[in-house]
């Protein structure tokens, strides 16, 4: 980086310094006794059985930091920009993590913070919860499943045999006529993406 080239900020790591552990989780038993979705392909069920062999070293920056670095970081690059994440600090990190559970339930650490400060409880305590829930389903209402059936018929995923293809369609089709859609299609389309922009696809 050469000092010409404009920083970018972001608040990426903000959520996870001060996130609770899986364990610490009370739905952590549920989701680990989740079924995989019924889409996923006979290689990659192959894998399910040692799926929690052979593991990487944990990085002490929080899986959701890295997969917001990998989709944001190269367009920021792309458009000049040199993108740096305070809150993923190492050494903050490692902070939050070594913070006692009760100074990390809802943000309870960084709401003192504001309250010290002197800000409102309209702000320390916002009525509107940040939630993309909602953007997360519109999103998919409104192209990702649509994009979902055109990526399906040329799909990497399905040759490769990691995505039952039928089962998949089958799926889409379904998310039509859904209240709400499973956002596991999502993940999908994000992994597809990213393996066809790999591949120069």
């Amino acid at each position: 980086m050469t000092s010409s080239e404009p920083v970018v900020f972001t608040g990426i790591g903000g959520d996870e310094m001060l996130a609770l552990r899986s364990a610490e989780r009370s739905d952590f038993g549920r989701r680990c006794a989740q079924k995989p979705p019924r889409w996923l392909g006979h290689r990659a069920r192959e894998q399910l059985p040692s799926i929690d062999e052979d593991l990487a070293p944990v990085s002490v920056l929080h899986e959701t930091s890295l997969l917001a670095f990998a989709c944001r970081n190269p367009i920021f690059l792309r458009a000049g920009r040199w993108p740096v994440s305070p809150l993923c600090d190492p050494e903050l990190v490692l902070f939050g993590q070594w913070l006692p559970m009760d100074w990390r339930v809802s943000k309870r650490l960084a709401r003192v913070w504001l309250e010290r400060l002197g800000l409102s409880n309209d702000v320390v305590y916002p009525a509107l919860r940040e939630n993309f829930a909602g953007v997360m389903q519109r999103g998919l209402r409104l192209g990702g499943l649509s994009l979902a059936k055109q990526v399906i018929e040329e799909s990497v995923l399905v040759d490769l045999g990691l995505v039952d293809g039928d089962a998949m369609r089958a799926a889409v089709d379904e998310a039509e006529i859904e209240a709400v859609i499973d956002t596991s299609l999502y993940d999908f389309l994000a992994v597809e993406r990213g393996l066809r922009s790999l591949l120069g696809a």
